[in-house]
């Protein structure tokens, strides 16, 4: 029997824990359920969670039995963004026990649960040469390979690509593309320079949240005007509990200041500037390209205020501290007579993509916080979310200066993790954030 649930914006009920065996027998696990605990993380394919499990009677853990890979199905009521009641159902697979411990009759263990797709993934392999855009390969991968009937949203890429899968899984074939494609507009390469200047919208992220499956375009999802696929087009507010103007669903109840950007690791990336030494295997000339940071900051989307790099950024983005090589041909898949890097459908893009993507993936941990609010049930990783923290200054100076403009703005979900708590029903949201940029701006104007 699920519990009705207050008009707290934390408070929860369950409406159903169930396990089904392989015998097709369902359970109803809900009154064993100590606690439940939920997991996205924009690096990961897949969604994972814990259910904490107290059994003095049921004895599910041996009676069903419970031995991996039965489906599991959670349903919970929670307020949504309105304040209305809203029902959300989650489905995963058991894969495996821990913690087990026996105790005056009563079993206590954790319960590890995961995407079926994640344990799909393991068992498959693909052995085809793949061809065309990159997000279309990865929606091969997922529906096609591992026939998921999960939601598939992408970025357009606009480079077409060949992967010669080569026995992998459909995720490692995934992952292997994000550093090879690129988003509009088409990246500007000067390639009759011998120092050409390298240039482009390239990196992408392949991740899974409660709304499917995600092929996003890094700088898409740091362009603060664009909303996940399937969103309101609306990024949420959450204020610091000193800001006295907030509702009781957006209220930040605790923030920590995440360790942000290491300039020695940057400089050994080279996320700042680096140079990449290609050989043209067609034409057997060696070619150099200079990436800089600095120069290509104003051609990508940000999703802090700030029109430019920090000035330290600035300063290291004039010498390259990384060297990068790589083997290039047009020619691979060309089989007519003109100039393949002209005429080729496929090409090699690597010049546009390599030294980029680097870049774009490390500076997107430029600043980071970590905050918890209680309930919203809806958001997912992936998602932009505009946080406003009042400023540190005396209470004098905040009557003018209020917010803190250097560390409030928008942010980028990158994990979150829910814990919906049995003895207090409440649940509440723990969203890891981070932007590519500092600065706020404040509403109605414009940077």
């Amino acid at each position: 029997m699920s519990q009705d649930t207050s008009q707290s914006p934390s408070s929860f009920a369950w409406k159903k824990v169930e396990i089904e065996t392989h015998d097709g027998k369902t359970y109803n696990m809900t009154p064993i359920v100590f606690g439940f605990m939920y997991y996205e993380d924009i690096s990961k394919p897949f969604i994972t969670a814990n259910l904490f499990i107290t059994d003095s009677g049921m004895n599910a853990r041996s009676e069903a039995p419970i031995q991996g890979y039965e489906k599991v199905t959670i349903e919970v009521s929670a307020p949504g963004e309105d304040g209305t009641d809203q029902d959300y159902e989650y489905e995963f697979y058991v894969y495996r026990l821990g913690d087990i411990v026996i105790s005056n009759k009563v079993q206590t263990y954790n319960m590890g649960l995961i995407s079926k797709e994640a344990l799909q993934n393991e068992g498959v392999r693909i052995s085809k040469t793949m061809k065309g855009y990159p997000h279309d390969i990865a929606k091969e991968c997922i529906e096609d390979f591992l026939k998921s009937d999960k939601d598939f949203f992408a970025d357009e890429a606009t480079n077409k690509s060949v992967f010669i899968a080569s026995n992998k899984t459909p995720f490692t074939v995934c992952a292997n593309l994000l550093y090879k494609s690129m988003s509009a507009p088409t990246p500007r390469t000067d390639s009759g320079s011998d120092n050409s200047t390298l240039t482009g919208h390239s990196g992408f992220m392949f991740f899974e949240n409660a709304k499917g499956f995600n092929f996003r375009s890094i700088n898409n999802l740091c362009d603060p005007t664009k909303d996940l696929p399937g969103g309101d087009g609306k990024g949420r507010t959450f204020v610091d509990t000193a800001t006295p103007d907030g509702s009781l669903s957006n209220v930040i109840t605790n923030v920590t200041f995440e360790s942000e950007i290491n300039v020695m690791e940057g400089l050994r990336l080279g996320a700042y500037c680096s140079e990449l030494q290609t050989y043209n295997f067609d034409t057997g000339y060696v070619e150099t390209g200079f990436f800089s940071a600095k120069d290509e900051y104003d051609n990508q989307s940000h999703l802090g205020a700030n029109e430019k790099l920090t000035e330290g950024q600035i300063k290291l983005s004039k010498t390259p501290t990384r060297i990068t090589s790589s083997i290039i041909s047009n020619e691979a898949y060309y089989s007519g007579q003109d100039n393949a890097s002209v005429d080729a459908e496929i090409k090699d893009w690597t010049k546009n993509t390599l030294v980029q993507s680097i870049s774009r993936n490390y500076l997107l941990n430029t600043q980071g916080l970590k905050i918890e609010v209680p309930g919203n049930l809806d958001l997912v990783v992936g998602e932009k979310v505009n946080v406003i923290l009042p400023s540190s200054v005396t209470q004098d100076e905040r009557a003018t200066a209020p917010t803190d403009t250097e560390n409030s703005g928008v942010y980028l979900i990158t994990q979150l993790s829910r814990f919906y708590d049995r003895p207090t029903m409440n649940v509440k949201t723990v969203l890891k954030l981070h932007r590519d940029s500092y600065g706020y701006e404040e509403p109605g104007t414009s940077t």
